[in-house]
C-alpha cells in the first residue's frame, strides 16, 4: 500500500481550515515547518496539537482574603 502524502498548507489555508483569522494562527504558535521565510502547516499535525492535553493550572489566580472580609 502506498502511503498517503499530506500537502503542506499556507497560513491562509490553515486559517480557513480552522475557521479563524491568520492572526489567530500566529498567536496559537501551531506546529509548522519553515520554508524560506514562510511557515507551512500540516492539517493533521495542527489538529493533533489542538486536541492535546490542556494544562489550566497556570491560569489559576489565587484569591487572598483579608481579615474581617465576608
Amino acid at each position: 500500500m502506498i502511503p498517503r502524502i499530506e500537502p503542506w498548507l499556507t497560513k491562509a489555508e490553515i486559517a480557513a481550515h480552522l475557521r479563524v483569522s491568520q492572526r489567530t494562527v500566529e498567536r496559537l504558535a501551531l506546529p509548522c515547518q519553515k520554508v524560506g521565510k514562510q511557515n507551512r502547516y500540516r492539517a493533521s499535525e495542527v489538529e493533533a496539537f489542538l486536541a492535546g492535553p490542556i494544562d489550566r493550572t497556570d491560569n489559576v489566580i489565587p484569591i487572598h482574603r483579608t481579615r474581617g472580609a465576608a
